[in-house]
């Protein structure tokens, strides 16, 4: 099954690891990782798949859309024992809805230092203000998942609903060429 590359990028996120670090771990380079990430990935299935059996490896597993989630969702298989949304799944929300830091703090009302503390962990950070962060991610899409049965946090996204479909190694080529001869 194809997971939406967003999805694949916000799993990297979630375990702390540049796109350099994945490439090293998956014997592949950064490139290649970067396609797969892309909205319209030029990527192959089985590399996909590959990604996506790594992910899980390292205790990751997805959430396909259903009737009690509306978009994708990811959720660690292991319990860290965290009592308030981890800085790693507010980091992973802002992946996933496409924002940068500055764009959220924009959005949020919040300073980009402050977005930015907030997802490092920084504990200076006041509790209402992250608490405002997390309600503002719950308005834009985003459900945050409480540990439980075993299973940690997770998170489900709105805005990731869809489900992508197969894609023919040479699909890029051949829209090209219908683009040309007019069809």
């Amino acid at each position: 099954m194809r997971i939406p590359s967003r999805m694949l990028r916000v799993a990297r996120e979630l375990l702390g690891m540049s796109q350099e670090e994945l490439a090293k771990e998956l014997n592949l380079t950064s490139r290649a990782v970067q396609r797969v990430e892309a909205e319209s990935p030029s990527s192959s299935l089985n590399r996909q798949d590959a990604f996506t059996e790594h992910f899980r490896g390292k205790g990751l597993m997805f959430l396909l859309p259903d009737d009690r989630r509306v978009g994708w969702g990811v959720i660690e298989c292991f319990d860290n024992s965290e009592l308030e949304t981890p800085a790693r799944f507010l980091r992973a929300a802002r992946i996933a809805l496409n924002q940068s830091q500055a764009t959220l703090g924009n959005n949020a009302d919040l300073g980009v230092m402050t977005v930015r503390r907030i997802e490092s962990g920084n504990a200076n950070v006041e509790g209402e203000t992250r608490q405002f962060l997390v309600e503002f991610l719950n308005r834009e899409g985003v459900e945050f998942i409480s540990p439980e049965g075993g299973l940690g946090w997770g998170a489900v996204f709105a805005g990731i609903t869809d489900l992508p479909g197969p894609r023919h190694p040479r699909a890029s080529v051949q829209i090209r060429k219908r683009a040309r001869s007019g069809e």
